[in-house]
């Protein structure tokens, strides 16, 4: 898997800068180890693979780190940020999001657990697959936003 090899870089690359946010420097160290935190969260609060998890903030070093964790805990992702805030519950529906981390400003969050009681036939397919999955949404400049 991808991200296995990725997070083995991030464990040579520890003294490294790896992320620069709100003039401040994270190294890979840093991200290792938010990974680290990240995978326990995930497992205390039993997201399981396959089940589809938004992140609403800022790209962000913990946003970056949840992300990577959630990739390697094989969920199907939903990156949201706060431009799009108008269309989160259209967004949260279409994904049939089960789980939201939302961040703030200050890069803390907070966990959200929906209730859903069925998934899109493609998102079936990725689970089936035992594969994580990124869902990404247009801007809808357009018109309608799609994912």
């Amino acid at each position: 898997m991808i991200i296995n090899r990725l997070i083995k870089n991030i464990n040579s690359w520890k003294d490294n800068e790896a992320i620069i946010w709100n003039e401040k420097v994270y190294s890979y160290g840093w991200l290792r180890r938010r990974i680290k935190y990240y995978n326990e969260i995930i497992v205390n609060n039993k997201i399981e693979p396959g089940t589809v998890v938004a992140i609403i903030g800022d790209y962000s070093p913990n946003t970056t780190a949840l992300l990577l964790s959630l990739i390697k805990n094989r969920n199907i992702v939903v990156p949201l940020t706060y431009i799009v805030k108008s269309n989160f519950q259209e967004f949260l529906k279409i994904s049939t999001v089960q789980y939201i981390f939302k961040f703030d400003e200050n890069d803390n969050f907070k966990i959200i657990k929906k209730e859903i009681k069925k998934t899109h036939e493609l998102l079936k397919l990725i689970q089936e697959q035992e594969h994580s999955g990124l869902i990404l949404y247009s801007s809808g400049t357009t018109g309608k936003p799609k994912g």
